[in-house]
């Protein structure tokens, strides 16, 4: 009895170990997702992720280059990607590019902006994975800037603060029922 009883922790405990020693996988194509037992929700979106080497913080009037690496695992394809700021200059020619998927390899684009202005900025970029079926998924994120030092906020005056410790600003309002 000790015997099976100490296999089996042994053969759970290897299992774990395993488990947590496995390297996050990249996102996948054309796999068929099948609802676990837990949940049948899947989150949507094109299976693309993104890295860039923008570390610092910089100045108005400085022009800036990085680069933004764009990774996906599709087997085929095309991937359209839009490079956008409401805020920013941007300095790079083509900021409406197209990779083939099929390649497996990182994409990379270089990124060249100037900032006018103090403040958080945002280089925004869509990325389109398109692989024929009709039905093209996107992905989209933000790459926050900032220019010029980072500005506290003014607390807000109207802010109270309860006995529980949690925060709440009282607002007037006027309800109208009909």
């Amino acid at each position: 009895m000790k015997t099976l009883t100490f296999t089996t922790s042994f053969i759970v405990g290897l299992s774990m170990v395993s488990a947590c020693a496995a390297k996050p996988s990249a996102p996948q194509s054309h796999v068929e997702k099948k609802p676990s037992g837990f949940s049948s929700y899947i989150k949507p979106g094109a299976g693309i992720g993104y890295s860039h080497d923008l570390t610092s913080q910089y100045s108005v009037g400085d022009a800036v280059t990085f680069q933004l690496n764009l990774g996906e695992s599709y087997s085929a394809g095309i991937m359209r990607v839009d490079i956008t700021s409401n805020s920013l200059q941007l300095l790079t020619s083509g900021n409406s590019l197209a990779f083939d998927m099929s390649t497996g390899e990182e994409h990379e684009v270089t990124v060249s902006f100037n900032a006018l202005s103090n403040g958080r900025h945002y280089i925004n970029v869509r990325a389109l994975a398109d692989i024929g079926d009709g039905n093209p998924m996107s992905r989209a994120f933000s790459i926050p800037v900032q220019v010029g030092p980072v500005v506290a906020q003014k607390p807000n005056e109207n802010m109270k603060t309860l006995e529980t410790g949690e925060q709440l600003i009282e607002m007037e309002a006027q309800e109208e029922i009909k």
